[in-house]
Parts: C-alpha cells; structure tokens; sequence
C-alpha cells in the first residue's frame, strides 16, 4: 500500500468539514422554518380554540347532550350545533305551533302557567312546575273528567230505563183500571137507560088510565082494584131499578184500593235465618226493592199483624210486634238486619212475619202527613220532625201528597194542637187571643182533614201507631 499523502488528508478532512457544514446550516435552516411553522399552528390553534370555546366550553364537551348530538350529527352530516338548533326550532314549534325564538316560547309557557295558577279551581298548578308535568297533570285531570262523564252518561242511561220501565207499568195499570172503570159505567148507563124506558111507559101506562077513565068512569072503579095492583107492581120494580143503580153509583164511587185492613195486615217478608248475636235474614232484598237502613216491625207467624182498627188516633192498643229489625246488607233475594228493639219476653223464630206499611214493590201509595210531629217523645212537637216522616216515606217507596184526594191510601196525623187555657186578664190580651184564634183555626183544620179522610173511607193513624207499622218507633228519637 503507498503511503498517504499529507496533503490528501488534510483536502479529505477539509471536504469532509465543509460537507457537514452545509448539512448543519441546512439542517439550521430547516429547523429555523419548522419552528416558525409550529409557531404559525399554534397561533392558528390557540384561535380556532379561543372561537370554538364561545360555542361549546371544554367541559361541556363531555355532557351527554353534547355527546348524543355529535352521534346524531355523524348519522345526518350535520355539526353538533346544527342538530342542537334542529331540536331547539323543533321544541319552538312544539310549544308554540309555529316558528319563533327561545325567549318568545318561554314567555308564552310562563304566560300560560300563570294563567293555570291564576285558575287553580279547575286543576292544581304548584308554583315553579315546568310545562311538560302541567302538560300531564291537565292531561290526568281530562281523562279523570271523561271517565266521570262517561260513568255519569251510564247512571243517567239506567236511571231513564228505571223511569220509562216505572211509567210503563203505570200506564198498563191505569188502562187496566180505566177498562175497569169504563165497564162499570157502561152498566151505570145501561140501567139508567132502562130505568128512564120504564118511567116513561110508567106515565104512558098511567096518562092512557087517566084518559080512559075520563071517558069510562064505571070501567075505571070496577078496574081501580088492578092498577092499584099494577102501581104497586111498577113501583116495586121502579125501587128494584132505583136501588140497582144506587149499587152501581157505590161501587164507582168506591173502586179504589182498600188500604183499611187487608193491606195493614198483609206482611212484607219473613225472617228465614236467626244466626244469632243480634242479627237475622229475611227473605226479601233489592229485587223487592228493600234499601239499607230501612225499618221493619216483627210478628208473630201465628197471631199475624194487628188491624188498624175503627179509630187509628187512638193511644191504645198500638201494633207493637215482637222486635224492630234494621237492614244492614241487602242482596238479590235476602237481606240481612240487625235488631235494634225487643219486647220483653219475646223470642224470634224462623217464619215470624216482618212488616213496613210503606213498602210494596207492586204499587206506590200516597200519604198525606198532617200536622207536628213528635219524634223525640218530649210532648214537644216540630215542623223539622214532619220532615223526617215525609222522607221517611218517600226514601222507602211512597209518595207524599199535598192534600187529599181519591187518590190518597193513608193519612198519618201529628199531634192534635192544644188550646192554651188564658185568664181573665190575658183573654183582654190582643197578642194572647191572636195566639187563641190561631191555635183555634189549627185545631179546626186537625178535625176537618180527619173527617174528610172518613168521609173518603181512608184510614187515619196517629205518629206512634205509624212508627210501629214501620218499624220505626225505636230509632225516632235518635
């Protein structure tokens, strides 16, 4: 190998001196460039940072709203904000019905639920409830309304049926009765007829004796013997005819229902189970139309019901039966009570007869109730305690007229009014002897309404004798 030149190596390590040189300016310069770009990134980043924090902050970044909308936005194409404003024009829309701005809806919302608290009588609005709770609170309130409506609508359907069933009946029995009525006077005509035809040749018969007589005088007084006889014949048959037609005009005057005695006396039920510890069941419920709270008066399955009798007013001899019982539960065909009033040394038994004068699923009866009564036994008596005995009536199936009529079935009266005795000085009283003629005229009207009843052939009862034909009399003074 020849020897190295100096000269060679110093030109190599001169050449290699430059090379690196030029990389490492080269490499200077780049880097000089490279910083200055980094430089210009970050500018160009710290400002797209800076505007994007106005729109969206860092940490909301991470809200799951902001989340979902850029999940939505990657589906459609669309940026987080477009889809955020997509929703928030579409809850515009929904609030309002239309296009509009945040604020504008949100004041209508306030708007309208200020007006629903203003009107917290038609559905309770709490302060501060947002508007989709009030949305569903109104929307509870309507369905609750329509269900009310409708359940309203059904009662009002059954209670029509109940009422055009009720007026059916009624109107079969009234043409039955009309029929009834139409039969007897068409006979009541008949015989009227007959008896004018018979009077009418009663005188033809009688002006021909008179005109023959004129003219045959010795005829007449040989024949006076026959038509004495003969007048003798047609009055017997004029009586006949006259006391026929008297029958007639009594049984049309009289055809309305006996409610003296037989219907006094004819039992509603009958007990058919004693489980004990108070209790009984009848055998007669809702289809009897049988109520809860209704009253009945118990007797004895082999002496019956106590009649009414000729003078119902008086205080004696009143139809007390063995036990007073009360409905508690009511069923179809039974009903369960509770005894509420037992005679002493009495004991129910299965068959014994149960009884309320107001009750009878068949017919409705009309009383007229008079006068004050005395519920409370005290012997002072009160307008408010003739309320009571109308509604009782009327609450179990009777009807409660203003006067009497033909039509009337019982008249209940209150007590009799009593004239205040007043003293020498106090009958010189104008005030006292106002209060004498008004109590006078009381009493008069008590005796008139009693006699007309008589006169109608209607049966009249005291308050107490009533009480216990309904089984009443224990539970009035409560």
């Amino acid at each position: 190998m020849p020897p190295v030149s100096p000269q060679g190596s110093r030109a190599g390590l001169i050449t290699a001196l430059v090379v690196f040189v030029m990389l490492f300016v080269t490499s200077a310069v780049l880097a000089i460039y490279n910083m200055a770009e980094a430089g210009k990134l970050r500018q160009v980043v710290e400002t797209d940072k800076s505007a994007n924090s106005k729109y969206v902050s860092e940490t909301a970044k991470t809200n799951e709203q902001v989340a979902a909308a850029l999940a939505a936005g990657g589906d459609t194409g669309k940026s987080a904000i477009e889809v955020i404003l997509d929703d928030r024009d579409a809850a515009v829309r929904q609030i309002l019905g239309t296009t509009g701005t945040v604020k504008n809806a949100s004041l209508q919302s306030q708007a309208a639920l200020k007006s629903l608290r203003d009107r917290q009588k038609v559905v309770a609005v709490a302060d501060g409830a947002g508007l989709a709770p009030t949305i569903g609170m109104l929307a509870n309130t309507l369905a609750a309304q329509v269900s009310e409506k409708n359940n309203l609508s059904a009662q009002l359907a059954a209670a029509q049926k109940s009422a055009e069933d009720t007026v059916n009946g009624q109107k079969a029995l009234i043409e039955s009765q009309t029929k009834q009525i139409e039969d007897i006077r068409g006979k009541y005509t008949a015989a009227m007829t007959e008896l004018q035809q018979y009077r009418t040749g009663v005188d033809t018969n009688v002006a021909g004796i008179e005109t023959n007589a004129k003219g045959e005088i010795g005829k007449a007084q040989a024949a006076q013997q026959q038509l004495a006889q003969q007048v003798a014949q047609l009055q017997a048959d004029l009586k006949k005819r006259s006391d026929e037609v008297g029958s007639l005009q009594r049984k049309l005057a009289l055809f309305r229902v006996n409610t003296k005695e037989p219907i006094v006396q004819v039992a509603d039920g009958k007990i058919n189970r004693i489980p004990g510890s108070g209790l009984v069941y009848i055998d007669i419920g809702a289809g009897d139309q049988v109520v809860v709270g209704m009253t009945f008066e118990v007797y004895d399955k082999y002496t019956g019901i106590p009649a009414l009798g000729q003078d119902g007013l008086r205080e004696s001899d009143m139809p007390v039966g063995k036990a007073s019982i009360e409905v508690m539960r009511v069923s179809a065909g039974s009903s369960e009570c509770r005894v509420i009033r037992k005679t002493a040394g009495q004991t129910l038994v299965e068959g014994d007869f149960v009884a309320n004068l107001v009750l009878d699923p068949k017919t409705k009866y009309n009383f007229v109730v008079y006068g004050n009564f005395d519920l409370d036994h005290n012997g002072v008596s009160s307008p408010g305690d003739t309320e009571i005995v109308k509604q009782l009536v009327t609450r179990w199936g009777g009807k409660v007229q203003q006067a009497i009529d033909a039509d009337t079935d019982f008249v209940v009266m209150g007590l009799e009014p009593k004239l205040p005795e007043l003293t020498e000085e106090q009958k010189q009283d104008p005030v006292a002897q106002n209060q004498l003629e008004q109590k006078t005229a009381e009493l008069n009207a008590y005796h008139d309404l009693v006699a007309k009843a008589n006169q109608f052939s209607i049966p009249v009862m005291n308050q107490n004798r009533f009480l216990y034909y309904i089984g009443y009399y224990s539970q009035a003074p409560r």
